[in-house]
Formats: C-alpha cells, sequence, structure tokens
C-alpha cells in the first residue's frame, strides 16, 4: 500500500552518469530531484504533475516552471534541445538544421 508523500525521500540509483551514482529525491513539495552523488551542485529537479504531463504527452501544465537546474554553470544538451524544438520562434527548417548539429556533437562525446 503506497503512502502520503509528506517528507522527503532520498535512494540511490543503480545508474551511473559521469562515474557517479545518481541520488534520486521525492521531495515533500511535490518534486522529483536528481543530482550526482558527491558533488554540491547541478541539482535538477520538476514538479511531479509537471514531469507527469511531459512524459505522458498531456499538454495540460501545473506551472510554467517546467524542469529546474539549481546550478547555472551549464545547459544540457537535452535542455537546449528540448527548448529549441518547442520554440515558436523557428521554422522547421531551421530546427533540422539546429538538430542536425545537435546530433553530431552527441555523436562526438
Amino acid at each position: 500500500m503506497a503512502t502520503q508523500l509528506d517528507k522527503d525521500i532520498t535512494r540511490v540509483s543503480t545508474v551511473t552518469v559521469e562515474d557517479r551514482e545518481v541520488l534520486v529525491t521525492l521531495t515533500e513539495d511535490q518534486k522529483v530531484s536528481l543530482k550526482l552523488k558527491g558533488l554540491k551542485k547541478g541539482e535538477v529537479s520538476i514538479s511531479i504533475q509537471d514531469l507527469y504531463n511531459q512524459l505522458s504527452g498531456s499538454k495540460e501544465t501545473a506551472s510554467n516552471d517546467g524542469p529546474k537546474r539549481t546550478s547555472k554553470e551549464f545547459v544540457s544538451l537535452h535542455d537546449l534541445r528540448s527548448q529549441v524544438m518547442i520554440s515558436s520562434n523557428l521554422d522547421y527548417a531551421s530546427k533540422t538544421v539546429f538538430e542536425k548539429i545537435i546530433v553530431d556533437l552527441i555523436k562526438g562525446i
């Protein structure tokens, strides 16, 4: 039987990123937070409702916040790619050129 999420719960994932384990936290304020173990910066979080809506393809959003990064030191290729694809300021041809650039960057990593 499931219990209410009324306090933070943190677990260490078996997945490693950059040779570090990933800490997964479900927070009391109804967010999912991910952080690489041993680092003070670089935590990312998203509300549970926004995450569900994104994964299910629902157009409904709980807030305009979206995923939040606690460190502004870098932008992930995924975040950049997502923002460009949902942007209404770029035409389809520009988006496809940008997508090719991102794919080439990912292959080079």
